[in-house]
């Protein structure tokens, strides 16, 4: 919501708003499994 609306408010177009929504909602749990992935390395920086 906080991505969508102002995007179809600014463009006046659903589909990109769709659009953005979906990529921003995609990069949270996409960062997530990043910082999992990563984790084990910053037990070998200790």
């Amino acid at each position: 919501m906080a991505v969508s609306v102002p995007v179809y408010h600014a463009t006046g177009s659903r589909k990109k708003a769709f659009v953005y929504s979906f990529l921003f909602g995609m990069a949270e749990p996409t960062e997530a499994l990043i910082g999992y992935l990563f984790l084990p390395l910053s037990e070998l920086l200790r």
